[in-house]
């Protein structure tokens, strides 16, 4: 997946990120440090939507919690938006941005094009079907299986990420059950057999 992908598995993002999210980049980790590079290496439009969407915030346009740079009971205006600091919920935002018409926006032609069976909010949404797709998916970078068998890379991958899909516990440790039955559904070679992939 992605990074606008795993939008699925967010209430909330920070402006920074919102920013970034809605310019369509692929990788929010590569840009992590934005704020801290100068103007003509940031994404292009990077600069005007995250003003745009810091303003809409502190308008109350875009729902969210909002954090100033400093608070002082001598000025009437607020000081600057928190960019990193303050959040926006993901349903506000995109409907921020169908009321300004960008429809076409990567954010939301991504989110509302996402397969039905992978949003959490479908009354039908099955939080173990979805680990298997996406633990499937993330078996696009081959590092990941190196050396592993598919069934074993799937688990671990299933357990790094099995709070993302209700596959812990009470206890709060990972089901074990639920993961092997994730991984077995998306396991490409059931029939075992050594690695394809070599070791690195």
């Amino acid at each position: 997946m992605n990074s606008i992908e795993y939008l699925y598995l967010c209430d909330e993002v920070s402006v920074v990120e919102a920013s970034l999210f809605v310019l369509g980049v692929d990788s929010i980790q590569k840009y992590s440090s934005v704020e801290h590079w100068n103007s003509e290496e940031r994404p292009a439009g990077y600069d005007i939507v995250r003003r745009a969407i810091a303003n809409a915030l502190s308008k109350g346009e875009i729902k969210g919690n909002v954090i100033h740079l400093q608070e002082s009971a001598y000025r009437q205006n607020p000081f600057p938006v928190d960019v990193k600091g303050s959040t926006v919920f993901i349903k506000s935002l995109l409907e921020w941005l169908k009321k300004k018409d960008r429809n076409n926006n990567p954010l939301a032609n991504m989110l509302s094009s996402r397969q039905a069976y992978l949003d959490p909010n479908h009354e039908r949404y099955a939080p173990k079907l979805a680990a298997a797709v996406n633990a499937w998916e993330a078996m696009e970078d081959a590092s990941l299986y190196a050396g592993k068998s598919p069934k074993k890379a799937l688990e671990a991958w299933l357990k790094a990420h099995a709070a993302d899909f209700d596959l812990i516990l009470q206890d709060g440790h990972p089901n074990r059950n639920g993961i092997t039955e994730a991984a077995k559904v998306a396991n490409w070679q059931p029939s075992g057999g050594a690695p394809k992939t070599p070791s690195r």
